[in-house]
C-alpha cells in the first residue's frame, strides 16, 4: 500500500550547503525558490530556476542540481494519492482507461507536474501577492506533519495541498516570455556566473562596463560566449528577464506602469515600450488589458 504521507522540509539551502537531491520515484515534487537561482538537470535538458518561482516535477524524471547561487529553497514532496486515492505517479502520467470521469478531473490539478510543452517546463513565476500565501500554506503542511495527533491531520492536510495546487494551476496559465532552457555544458566558460549575477541584479543599472568590470573580462569575449550558449547578448538577455518580470506585474498588480519600468530595472519609458513591445508584439498598456488577472 503505498504511503499517504507528504515527505516535507523546510530547509534553506545556499551554496555552502548540501541539497538532498534523492527524489523518491512514487513522489510529486515541487521546490519554492525564494531567492537566487539554481541550475539544474531534468532527463536531457539543463533549466535555470530562479526566484521567485515554483518547480514542479515527478518522480519519473531524472532531476538533479548542477549548480546554485545564494538559492533559498522550500521542497514538497508527497504521493499522489493525496489528491485521489487511485492515483500513483505512473498511472496520472499515462491515465488508464478505466479513470472515472471524477478521477480525470483529479488529474487535472496535477497537470504542472506531468504536462510539458515547448513553452511550459515545469517552472511557475509566482506574483508577489502570492508570496505570502504560499510560505502560509508549506508552513501549515509542515506544522499539520511534523503534530501526530493534530485534529483533522489528515482533511486539512489535503486542504492545504489542494489550495497550493490552485495556485499553481492558475500561474501555470501566465504569460511567461523568458525561455529558462539552455545547452547542457559545464560552467568552464563562466556563462552560468554571469546569468546568475543578471537574474539577482536586474533591477540595477546594468551595463556592459559593469558585466565585463565584475567578471574581469571584456566586451567582445563575454558578447561571443553568449551568442554562442545562448543566441543572444547580455543585454538581450538581460532585457528579457526584465520584461518577463515586467509582464507578471502587468498581468498581477495595479501598479502603474511607470513604477513597473522602474522596479524591473529600465529608467526610460520610450526604450522600454520598444523592447516590451519586441519582446511581446504589444506595448505594455495593450499587454495588460488583454492578460491581466483579476486584482
Amino acid at each position: 500500500m503505498q504511503d499517504n504521507t507528504a515527505w516535507f522540509d523546510l530547509d534553506i539551502y545556499n551554496t555552502l550547503s548540501t541539497f538532498d537531491t534523492v527524489f523518491s520515484k512514487d513522489k510529486l515534487h515541487l521546490l519554492f525558490i525564494r531567492k537566487g537561482v539554481m541550475y539544474v538537470n531534468i532527463d536531457d535538458k539543463k533549466l535555470i530556476l530562479t526566484a521567485i518561482s515554483i518547480f514542479c516535477f515527478n518522480g519519473r524524471e531524472n532531476f538533479a542540481i548542477q549548480n546554485k547561487c545564494n538559492v533559498e529553497v522550500t521542497r514538497l514532496s508527497f504521493s499522489p494519492n493525496v489528491i485521489n486515492s487511485s492515483f500513483t505517479v505512473d498511472n496520472i502520467h499515462d491515465i488508464p482507461s478505466n479513470f472515472s470521469k471524477t478521477d480525470r478531473l483529479d488529474c487535472l490539478c496535477l497537470q504542472p507536474f506531468i504536462h510539458r510543452t515547448g513553452q511550459y517546463i515545469g517552472q511557475i513565476e509566482v506574483g508577489l501577492k502570492q508570496i505570502d500565501k504560499i510560505d502560509f500554506l508549506l508552513k501549515q503542511i509542515m506544522d499539520i506533519s511534523e503534530n501526530v495527533y493534530f485534529l483533522n491531520k489528515d482533511f486539512i492536510y489535503r486542504s492545504a495541498i489542494l489550495e497550493l495546487l490552485l495556485i499553481i494551476n492558475q500561474h501555470s496559465s501566465k504569460v511567461l516570455l523568458c525561455n529558462n532552457t539552455m545547452p547542457n555544458t559545464d560552467n568552464s566558460t563562466g556563462i552560468e556566473d554571469v546569468i546568475s549575477y543578471l537574474h539577482s541584479f536586474y533591477s540595477h543599472n546594468i551595463t556592459i562596463a559593469t558585466i565585463t568590470r565584475n567578471f574581469n573580462t571584456n566586451r567582445t569575449t563575454l558578447s561571443k560566449k553568449f551568442k554562442e550558449k545562448l543566441g543572444v547578448t547580455p543585454i538581450d538577455y538581460l532585457n528579457r528577464v526584465r520584461i518577463t518580470k515586467a509582464a507578471l506585474l502587468l498581468q498581477e498588480s495595479n501598479m502603474p506602469i511607470n513604477q513597473i519600468m522602474i522596479k524591473v530595472g529600465f529608467n526610460n519609458r520610450n526604450y522600454f515600450n520598444k523592447v516590451f513591445k519586441k519582446q511581446t508584439g504589444l506595448r505594455p498598456g495593450e499587454f495588460r488589458r488583454n492578460y491581466r488577472s483579476i486584482v
